[in-house]
């Protein structure tokens, strides 16, 4: 072997010099390429992703629909995350226009995957409960006999990086339900944000001498107090109120508690067997919010006898959700209009606030066969559906 290349070091060395530059050309980009194709680079990724069929996390136990229309509801997923790509792969996706790869950037992470894990299931639990909570209440509005037995808890927390704010069992958590604050009942976030604002006033946490109150709250199910919280933690939340409310001004969302679900949220037990009728609600694949608006539509259609749809049709809907039927805006809506292209759906219903970049994805598609429709309630979805039937 060693021979081998001997010789051919000589006859490189015996050839013409024309011949020797052609194959160092030839040599510098066969290195380009094998070194493109072996240098990892750290992404952040999304691209299209897929439809789940909403029955598979809530179903209603009502014997006088028929099963095979109430499962033509599908909400839209796209596939995201943080991959180490070759550098070959990272210029193809990004040639792809229905795709985005940027390069890794640890400011645009403030969560560890476990938070961002755990800040997706808290929003998909309200995005769940508000949507049974709306289909029920609009289907008694419309005369059907349903209802839905709730109790109030208190208020889930969505988002506290646990990095910056404290860690351990007697620090807040994502997915802790705040019931009580010292003396005072948590009954909206506005009060939690009253109660909290205390600690926030004039950098109060930084006393010393100022001691965090107890705290009731319940987490996994248990219900129990926080003895020694750190008072940073209650700052922090009066903090996440304020910037939810300066989106709200400077995006001009009206409903300002649809933004506000993104940090925290009012929590209600809900009577899965005493509600009329009974429904069913089981562990969601995916996680975040905006399955809501999806999500309320498959309920109401199954509380109103299959009002909504006829056989075979296959509805997608994307959209944050309240109990109040406010559509809220949601991420990647290009991405999931060109995820679904590749299904046979009617309708795609977006938030008002993502129609425009939906239009601008759907312009791209060639000869669409479904049609991208603007919502900013839920009502606004029911009426496009009853009068298509």
């Amino acid at each position: 072997m060693i021979n081998y290349f001997k010789n051919l070091l000589i006859k490189f060395k015996q050839a013409k010099t024309s011949k020797k530059i052609i194959l160092c050309i030839i040599l510098f980009f066969y290195l380009v390429i094998v070194l493109s194709c072996v240098i990892p680079i750290k992404c952040d990724y999304t691209s299209p992703g897929t439809l789940n069929r909403i029955n598979s996390v809530i179903s209603i136990n009502d014997e006088n629909n028929t099963q095979a229309i109430r499962n033509n509801f599908y909400t839209v997923s796209v596939f995201s995350g943080t991959d180490n790509f070759s550098l070959f792969e990272y210029l193809l996706r990004n040639l792809d226009k229905k795709q985005e790869v940027k390069k890794y950037e640890a400011s645009d992470h403030l969560f560890t995957t476990t938070e961002e894990n755990r800040a997706g299931e808290a929003q998909k639990t309200q995005s769940i409960q508000d949507s049974i909570i709306c289909a029920y209440e609009l289907a008694k509005e419309d005369g059907y006999d349903v209802n839905l037995v709730k109790e109030y808890v208190g208020i889930m927390i969505c988002y506290m990086p646990q990095n910056h704010y404290g860690t351990g069992p007697e620090s807040l958590q994502i997915k802790d339900i705040i019931i009580k604050i010292g003396d005072e009942d948590i009954t909206s976030p506005l009060k939690l944000y009253e109660v909290c604002s205390y600690y926030l006033e004039n950098d109060r946490f930084k006393d010393s001498n100022i001691q965090c109150p107890k705290i009731l709250i319940r987490r996994s199910g248990e219900t129990f107090e926080l003895d020694s919280c750190n008072t940073i933690c209650l700052a922090q939340l009066a903090k996440f109120y304020e910037a939810a409310m300066s989106a709200c001004e400077r995006l001009n969302i009206v409903n300002t508690y649809s933004y506000l679900t993104n940090y925290m949220f009012e929590y209600y037990d809900l009577n899965v067997n005493e509600s009329t009728p009974s429904f069913n609600v089981n562990s969601a694949v995916s996680t975040g919010p905006s399955g809501g608006l999806c999500q309320t539509l498959y309920v109401y259609n199954a509380l109103t006898n299959n009002s909504l749809i006829k056989e075979n049709e296959l509805i997608t809907a994307t959209g944050t959700i309240t109990y109040d039927g406010t559509v809220g805006p949601i991420g990647s809506v290009d991405k999931k209009v060109y995820t679904v292209d590749i299904y046979l759906s009617k309708y795609m219903f977006v938030p008002s606030y993502d129609y425009n970049d939906a239009m601008e994805a759907y312009n791209q598609i060639k000869n669409p066969d479904f049609e991208v429709v603007s919502v900013s309630n839920v009502r606004d979805a029911i009426n496009t559906l009853k009068g298509g039937n």
